[in-house]
């Protein structure tokens, strides 16, 4: 049978491979940003900014996959109630799948964000503290290296 006009048909198998691929990668995120979160936690920069790449990475790789994504919700949207029933369970669990991962690591990112907030604030506090100790240590030896006479001379030099 032919498909209507202008509708072409639906590869089922091709509907879950992107809907697998894109729960893959938001469970590669997921992973990811527990990492980050305790490298926050820890202070280890250099350890978080290659998180941070590999998190770009697979931001990257999502948004090479989104139009194959989106003809994959297009074919689910206009075929999936024709899709065999384990297949659309299948589909099913993976779009709530990535929908829950999608909130958890948007949630932990808004967390991840005030808590370097907070830090930020902290060592900017700490950094005008230490300031603060410097110019007073540096007022302090400029007051001692004024010279001051050995001893003072109490007796009138007019006599």
């Amino acid at each position: 049978m032919a498909d209507p006009p202008g509708m072409e048909a639906v590869d089922p198998a091709g509907v879950v491979a992107s809907f697998e691929t894109m729960a893959r990668l938001y469970r590669s995120l997921w992973r990811l940003s527990q990492r980050q979160r305790r490298l926050i936690e820890t202070g280890d920069t250099a350890a978080l900014m290659r998180v941070l790449g590999a998190r770009q990475a697979i931001l990257d790789r999502l948004k090479e996959i989104q139009p194959g994504v989106e003809r994959a919700v297009e074919g689910w949207r206009s075929q999936g109630s024709a899709m065999a029933a384990p297949i659309r369970q299948r589909i099913r669990e993976l779009l709530d799948e990535t929908s829950d991962l999608l909130k958890r690591v948007m949630a932990a990112d808004t967390e991840d964000s005030q808590r370097l907030a907070v830090r930020r604030a902290t060592v900017a506090d700490r950094l005008d503290r230490q300031q603060q100790v410097e110019q007073a240590a540096r007022a302090y030896r400029a007051a001692s290296a004024v010279r001051r006479p050995d001893r003072l001379d109490l007796k009138d030099r007019s006599e």
